[in-house]
């Protein structure tokens, strides 16, 4: 039971879509002004941080009970409620948020505003979240946030996660233009709690990139108004790479290795683009000069980086690929400890980029239980240069115009080949087995964002 609990609370602490671990939330350090009560909080920490969560729930449950039976104040309740919770996150959700609720409705006796309303409802936004309820984990969320900005003002860092999970709920539920808002104003926080040029401010700007070229990628690329959105996400993630360049080499120079990140980042955006392949290709060859020329870069990460670029060159349908794949195959020929990287690399046709396909039915096709698992499988052949030819469709129970978009969207796929003996060769018969949701949307119930100006 024991391993089995702490299992399940790491994959609650980390999976969640909730930017943030219930355990940040933590009330440590409380003055009880009672040696034994003091005796088992102390107890209670030390049971979390050692991972022992049947202990500790045991613990929590106790020292609720006994501090309700003691005559101290009621914010030392409330915060001995609210750890019980994050620990109940692990085995009860509807008790955990009945145990945070308490919390919550005793602070607010003392102020509805308390700043230690903070912590209690994020970790009453974890469980709400984990049920499902995207309506009141918004609203939990939008009420911490609001109470972080009457203490410590609009860009308060502390609301960085919520920003951050605000924006993943949004784009979840296809709050597309909100989740764009929440992302902008979390570099806007990011500025003003870093510096414009700061050196930490690189993860957020790397992590937009990546979020922007995603959502320029998921715009069909049409004439007209939607065209250009799809050019101004683009351009936005771009900016945020090359943003991210500028601050290291401005302060590490031109050949650092950690701009190979950042530049491989580039180099996905621009090409999803379309229409910027060449400067696609001139970002990751950059990223694996740099790799080369660094001292301290041994084979395996060479060889990585000349992969990486080989994977660029197939995208892009450059002739350099095939070369490319055989400058890696060679350098992990060196040695017999590369062959399971070797063998990792190249053994089996890797999937590298196909078109955006999102396995989505508006409705329930006829005649189909709605517990019955919608499909479509297919099965095709890599050619020596990542194409996919030879598109069959095997079994499928979905409408014949997602079967066919489906199929159309398998053709569009590149592969990096597989390899024998340095040589790129065709795979037959590969499968692909792709299931689909129907979308049944929430009711819409909008709420009112203090997210400040866009940049």
């Amino acid at each position: 039971m024991k391993y089995t609990a702490i299992l399940l609370l790491i994959a609650l602490f980390t999976c969640s879509s909730l930017q943030a671990s219930p355990l940040d939330y933590l009330f440590q350090d409380l003055d009880f002004s009672d040696e034994h009560l003091t005796s088992s909080h102390e107890l209670l920490i030390g049971q979390i941080s050692n991972s022992a969560y049947d202990e500790a729930r045991a613990t929590a449950k106790k020292l609720v009970s006994e501090v309700s039976d003691s005559d101290l104040d009621s914010l030392i309740l409330a915060k001995v409620l609210a750890n019980s919770a994050i620990i109940e996150l692990n085995w009860d959700l509807e008790e955990a948020i009945n145990i945070v609720n308490q919390a919550i409705d005793l602070t607010e006796i003392i102020n509805p505003f308390h700043k230690d309303l903070f912590g209690m409802l994020l970790i009453r936004a974890f469980a709400e979240e984990k049920l499902g309820d995207h309506t009141s984990t918004t609203d939990t969320l939008r009420r911490a946030q609001h109470i972080s900005h009457r203490h410590d003002g609009v860009y308060t860092r502390d609301q960085l996660p919520i920003i951050k999970s605000l924006a993943l709920i949004n784009e979840d539920r296809g709050r597309l233009e909100s989740a764009d808002r929440e992302q902008r104003f979390r570099l806007k926080i990011s500025e003003q709690a870093y510096g414009v040029n700061a050196e930490e401010l690189i993860p957020t700007l790397e992590e937009l990139g990546i979020y922007f070229a995603k959502r320029g990628y998921s715009i069909p690329g049409i004439l007209g108004q939607t065209d250009m959105n799809r050019i101004k996400l683009f351009r936005f993630s771009f900016k945020m790479y090359e943003r991210a360049i500028a601050i290291i080499e401005d302060k590490y120079g031109p050949n650092d290795l950690r701009l190979v990140s950042p530049l491989k980042g580039l180099s996905k955006a621009k090409f999803l683009l379309g229409s910027a392949k060449t400067n696609s290709r001139s970002a990751m060859e950059r990223a694996t000069e740099i790799i080369s020329n660094n001292p301290t870069t041994d084979t395996p990460d060479f060889a990585r980086a000349i992969i990486d670029l080989a994977d660029i060159y197939t995208m892009t349908q450059d002739s350099r690929a095939y070369e490319t794949y055989q400058h890696a195959w060679v350098l992990l020929s060196e040695k017999p400890e590369y062959e399971q990287l070797r063998y990792d690399a190249f053994a089996k046709p890797k999937w590298l980029h196909h078109d955006d396909f999102r396995p989505v039915l508006k409705r329930q096709p006829v005649g189909i239980d709605e517990s019955t698992e919608l499909f479509v499988e297919v099965e095709f052949d890599v050619l020596e240069n990542g194409s996919v030819k030879n598109v069959e469709i095997i079994e499928s129970n979905v409408p014949n115009d997602k079967k066919k978009s489906f199929r159309d969207s398998v053709r569009r796929i590149k592969y990096r080949p597989r390899l024998v003996d340095g040589n790129p060769r065709v795979t037959e018969g590969l499968s692909l087995y792709q299931t689909f949701v129907v979308h049944r949307p929430e009711p819409t119930v909008e709420t009112t964002s203090e997210t400040g100006p866009e940049t």
